[in-house]
């Protein structure tokens, strides 16, 4: 049994909508998360998402923008946990 690997190739525009979704995911998540008091790290998921289908670099790339976005707009909850 062989399992052979090929990468799609996207275009740009595919990919800055994959990584604005998952921006968009991994906030919403994170956000649901800390909302409910769970223990888990949602807001990785649009992370995974966009490195399964772009790529390391996309992935890097969503990963650091959801950083950003996460202390600059959800510092107000950390705070106050």
């Amino acid at each position: 049994m062989s399992f052979h690997y090929t990468k799609r190739n996207y275009s740009k525009y595919y990919l800055i909508i994959f990584s604005v979704a998952g921006i968009l995911l991994n906030v919403c998540l994170n956000y649901l998360a800390l909302k409910m008091d769970i223990p888990m790290y949602l807001d990785t998921v649009g992370t995974i998402f966009v490195t399964f289908l772009g790529g390391v670099l996309p992935g890097i790339i969503v990963s650091l923008i959801t950083s950003m976005l996460l202390n600059i707009f959800l510092l107000d909850i950390y705070i106050i946990h």
